[in-house]
C-alpha cells in the first residue's frame, strides 16, 4: 500500500513538473503606467513595441513575420501589446505560442482603450497593427500597418552588424 501511495505521489509531483515546464506565461496587465514601465525596463537598447489584436487579419500576417525574425534573431528585443481585454488572454497566448513569440514580453490591454491608447501616443488613432520602433536613446519611429522582414532588418542592422550576424 506505501508502495502505492508513493508511487502516485511521484506521478503527480512529475505532472506538475512537466505542466509547468511547459506552460505559456500569461501576458501583463497593460495599464496608464505601463508604457513607462516598458521605456525603463528597456533603457539605453533598441527594441520594437508592436500593438496588434486578435481579430485584426494584417496583424496575423505581422506575428508570422515577427515570428520567423525572432527565430532568427531572438536577441533582439520585441515586445507586443495586445489591444483585446484580458478576459481573451488565452486566446491570446495560444497565437503568440502558434507564431514562436511565446518568450517575447507581452501585454494585453487592461483599461480602456482610449485611454491607454492615449498614454502610448496622442497622434495614435487606433489603426492595427501599430509598431513603434525605438533606437537606443528612446527616439522613437511610428508605423501603421504591417510590418515585412525588411523593415525589421533595417531597423536592427546596427545592432544586427555588430553581432557579426548575416542578414537574410
Amino acid at each position: 500500500m506505501k508502495k502505492i501511495k508513493l508511487f502516485y505521489s511521484v506521478l503527480v509531483w512529475a505532472l506538475v513538473f512537466i505542466s509547468g515546464a511547459h506552460a505559456v506565461q500569461q501576458p501583463s496587465h497593460f495599464k496608464l503606467d505601463s508604457y513607462q514601465q516598458i521605456l525603463q525596463q528597456n533603457k539605453q537598447q533598441s527594441f520594437l513595441m508592436v500593438l496588434w489584436s486578435i481579430d485584426c487579419a494584417p496583424c496575423m500576417k505581422e506575428l508570422k513575420v515577427l515570428g520567423e525574425f525572432h527565430q532568427q534573431y531572438p536577441q533582439h528585443k520585441l515586445v507586443l501589446v495586445s489591444t483585446d481585454s484580458m478576459s481573451q488572454s488565452n486566446e491570446i497566448t495560444q497565437l503568440i505560442a502558434q507564431y514562436g513569440l511565446k518568450n517575447v514580453n507581452q501585454w494585453v490591454f487592461d483599461d480602456s482603450f482610449q485611454h491607454l491608447r492615449y498614454s502610448i501616443d496622442p497622434g495614435w488613432y487606433g489603426e492595427l497593427p501599430r509598431s513603434y520602433f525605438y533606437k537606443q536613446d528612446h527616439s522613437r519611429l511610428a508605423v501603421s500597418g504591417k510590418l515585412h522582414q525588411q523593415q525589421l532588418i533595417q531597423f536592427f542592422a546596427q545592432d544586427i552588424k555588430n553581432s557579426g550576424l548575416k542578414t537574410l
